[in-house]
């Protein structure tokens, strides 16, 4: 772009690069939304080659990689024509299980992206990477804020649930994956939002837990991904 940033264009959705996620070894006071140039963002955090090189020098033997401009749920995708928006999702799963993961195999841990908007696609889809040695699905912690039946829905998101179950494949449940995240005021600093993270993860903990799938399906694994652990002796009592 002309002020030098790099963004992710789909049709007229334009994604920005969120620079406070590449922050590693820049002092707290100087975290923000700049850069926006990958030129300017460490290598490490869109370069496979570069990212093992930190991986080493930090001690991580291997990490799970979340999808960044499709959303963790693949809302971007989701469009008019469901024959287009699959083949966007099955072409981002194969690039990342065989040209990203592949690239180092046993250091990455692939991590397909769902067909959020049919669940006997998704499950399908679920099917088809498991063939391809995936065990892990990201997904939505609020399929309701995006339009889609909640979680108690059990007939509904049956095919999914069933497809999880037969690959032993784990659904990863990210904060902020509905695009509704805790915020006090529109005018609040970005650290309120940082804050209160949490408190999303927390909230759909709550709604799994009284889901009907938990009792349906007592097979079924969820990740809660990045939602802090403090919370979990409140939510135990």
């Amino acid at each position: 772009n002309p002020d030098g940033s790099d963004t992710w264009q789909f049709r007229d959705v334009v994604i920005p690069n969120v620079a406070l996620n590449a922050v590693a070894g820049r002092p707290k006071e100087e975290y923000g939304l700049e850069p926006q140039g990958l030129d300017e963002i460490r290598p490490g955090c869109w370069q496979v080659d570069e990212r093992v090189k930190d991986m080493n020098a930090g001690g991580i033997l291997a990490s799970i990689c979340f999808p960044s401009f499709p959303g963790f749920a693949g809302r971007l995708f989701v469009t008019e024509d469901s024959e287009f928006s699959l083949a966007l999702v099955r072409a981002y799963n194969d690039w990342h299980i065989e040209e990203w993961c592949g690239a180092y195999p046993g250091r990455f841990i692939p991590m397909a992206l769902p067909v959020i908007w049919d669940p006997q696609l998704c499950a399908d889809e679920i099917r088809r990477v498991a063939a391809k040695g995936v065990h892990a699905l990201t997904f939505t912690e609020n399929p309701a804020a995006m339009g889609y039946p909640s979680f108690h829905d059990l007939d509904y998101w049956k095919p999914m649930w069933e497809a999880l179950c037969d690959t032993d494949m784990v659904l990863n449940v990210h904060i902020g994956s509905s695009g509704k995240l805790a915020i006090t005021a529109p005018d609040a600093p970005m650290d309120v939002m940082i804050t209160l993270q949490p408190m999303n993860i927390v909230q759909a903990a709550a709604d799994l837990l009284w889901s009907a799938p938990i009792k349906k399906y007592p097979d079924l694994k969820i990740a809660l991904s990045e939602g802090g652990t403090g919370w979990i002796p409140y939510f135990l009592e």
